[in-house]
């Protein structure tokens, strides 16, 4: 493979410490500095001319710093004469929007447009929400998905009467082609949001009467449709019930309701920030293998 060098922001995740190991990558630390009025200074701290370089940013709960100074580094990388810039972006801000707004608006694919225009060449995240809503305009586009990842988990746990299901209708295909590997059952959740911060579970389709309910999502921030569909579950009988997420943003409040609800236990990745250790209700599975082979396969 090309050497190459990992440029990351003032917050460096374990999770890019690992891939960059696994690709032998040169890790690179931006120095960002912010002035009094917010504005940030990006600068690099080695020379990053010639060199194939992945522009890493974890996204935070501060969203929308953490897109700007991905522009900023972006544009650093590109004015220091990087030959090929890939972006990494774990976590894809706005993929809950990815489909045409009624004014035809796609907020995913202004973001492209604006990585495009700061000097990226390729765009690679995971799991995104309705991946098959981007074209490959304005920019290369790489997914990784994490279905086989979940799979290869799945295998280890205790799956005696088990019963694989998608916290909504988006969860549906996943939650299927999981349970047909594992020769379980599955099910899915349809439901609504009522305002801003309210689920309401409309239907249920499936078994789960004493089964060990394995609940599949892509991404929690408030926890409100796992804490509902669980409680949904609960209420026709499942025994156990189980969250698995690939993309957790787990603030005080949404472990909170979390561990207030009928789930038992959450287990998740490493896509975003770990404010904490692995503890008896939430498991963290790292992802530094899959996602360094995604980048190792762009790359060549």
């Amino acid at each position: 493979m090309p050497t190459c060098k990992l440029f990351v922001g003032n917050f460096a995740p374990e999770l890019a410490i690992k891939v960059g190991q696994r690709l032998e990558a040169d890790l690179v630390s931006a120095k960002i500095d912010t002035f009094q009025n917010g504005e940030l200074n990006v600068c690099s701290a080695q020379i990053l001319s010639g060199q194939a370089v992945f522009v890493w940013q974890s996204v935070t709960e501060d969203v929308h710093r953490d897109f700007f100074e991905l522009l900023l580094m972006l544009n650093v990388a590109r004015s220091s004469g990087a030959s090929k810039i890939i972006v990494v972006i774990p976590f894809f801000p706005y993929a809950r929007q990815n489909h045409p707004h009624q004014d035809g608006c796609m907020p995913t694919q202004l973001i492209l447009k604006l990585l495009k225009t700061a000097g990226a060449y390729r765009v690679v995240t995971v799991d995104m929400h309705h991946p098959e809503n981007i074209t490959s305009e304005p920019l290369p586009f790489c997914n990784v998905n994490l279905e086989p990842f979940w799979l290869n988990q799945l295998r280890t746990m205790n799956l005696t009467n088990a019963c694989i299901w998608g916290a909504d209708r988006s969860m549906q295909q996943r939650a299927s082609s999981l349970a047909k590997a594992l020769c379980l059952s599955s099910g899915y959740s349809n439901k609504l949001h009522d305002g801003a911060h309210r689920v309401i579970v409309k239907n249920m389709y499936g078994d789960v009467v004493g089964k060990t309910v394995y609940v599949i999502d892509d991404r929690i921030d408030t926890g409100r449709t796992l804490c509902a569909v669980a409680e949904a579950l609960a209420a026709l009988g499942a025994r156990r019930i189980i969250g698995v997420v690939s993309h957790a943003f787990l603030q005080a409040s949404t472990l909170e309701r979390l561990k207030a609800s009928p789930i038992s236990r959450l287990i998740r990745t490493d896509t975003t920030p770990i404010a904490f250790q692995n503890s008896d209700f939430v498991q963290t599975l790292s992802i530094n293998e899959v996602l360094a082979d995604g980048l190792r396969s762009v790359l060549l």
